[in-house]
């Protein structure tokens, strides 16, 4: 690889840090996991039935994932090669996001599941959360 591609796909990996920093994360609402497993309960992770599952299928698996760790230190290509093509869009293409709720008030977003990246390029943590960012 050349030292200009290097360079590139380092400034983006160091900008997408800097972007999904825990301050840039404050404008949205997250679900902890506690609250995730009273509202959505667990089931088993099956990479193929979340990816065919219904939005309450993958909510119950999106808790496990959590639980589980199952995708940190992954990279995106690795989640989407298993999980499909995300659902929504966050904040850039490369970042791995899936509905797992739909949203039941006009004007507020759905809930998703987020893979984060770290300065690696690599998952380094899985948040549900609301997306700010779409439109309404």
């Amino acid at each position: 690889m050349s030292w200009k591609i290097k360079l590139i796909l380092s400034c983006i990996v160091f900008f997408q840090s800097i972007v999904l920093s825990n301050s840039f994360l404050d404008g949205h609402e997250t679900l902890d996991i506690e609250k995730a497993l009273k509202k959505y309960g667990v089931s088993t992770f099956k990479p193929e039935l979340f990816k065919n599952g219904s939005l309450e299928t993958r909510a119950k698996m999106a808790v496990s994932i959590i639980q589980n760790k199952t995708y940190l230190g992954k990279k995106p290509e690795a989640i989407t090669e298993e999980l499909g093509s995300s659902t929504v869009f966050f904040w850039s293409d490369s970042i791995p996001a899936y509905v797992i709720e739909e949203s039941t008030q006009k004007g507020q977003h759905p809930w998703q599941l987020v893979f984060l990246l770290n300065q690696k390029g690599t998952v380094g943590e899985v948040r549900i959360l609301r997306n700010r960012l779409l439109g309404k």
